[in-house]
């Protein structure tokens, strides 16, 4: 399992940001939609992950909804401002998304687990540079099945101590 840790270093190795020159812990927070439901939120105030709530009730992951397909997203709980996403079909089959700012995790070959869940992309806030996350969901044979435009707003609770 890939912890969020090993993903900033990743990153930072990477040279697609220094995530650990950050002063603060920076989230996302996706804006609301019809067919967006948050899947569980921060219920602590403390310590939690790498970063420090001032409230509970901050949204950690979504699910986005359609006809065809869901979306699940997972908010990453450090200083990078990134969340990880993943679609599946109406059958549960994964389909692939397409977007710009994406790291595929399985092209990569980096597996990409959060609370036993597996995601395969992820995009961070400073690739997106305050642009809306938009991407397309692929069906089978390169079928576009939908196109998403999700705006979102940066929250940025205070680093935990260590």
């Amino acid at each position: 399992m890939l912890t969020l840790a090993v993903i900033a270093v990743l990153l930072a190795s990477s040279n697609v940001g220094a995530v650990e020159d950050a002063p603060n812990c920076m989230v996302l927070f996706l804006q609301p939609q019809p067919a967006l439901m948050p899947l569980d939120v921060s219920t602590t105030v403390g310590n939690f992950g790498e970063c420090e709530w001032r409230k509970p009730g901050l949204p950690l992951g979504y699910r986005l909804e359609r006809s065809a397909y869901t979306v699940q997203f997972r908010v990453f709980q450090n200083n990078s401002g990134g969340i990880a996403l993943k679609a599946v079909d109406v059958s549960g089959n994964p389909l692939r998304l397409r977007g710009a700012m994406f790291m595929d995790a399985v092209e990569m070959e980096i597996p990409l687990t959060f609370k036993g869940v597996d995601y395969r992309y992820w995009v961070l806030s400073n690739w997106l540079k305050s642009q809306p996350i938009e991407f397309e969901v692929i069906g089978s044979n390169d079928l576009v099945l939908g196109h998403e435009r999700l705006p979102y707003r940066e929250v940025h609770p205070r680093r935990a101590k260590r």
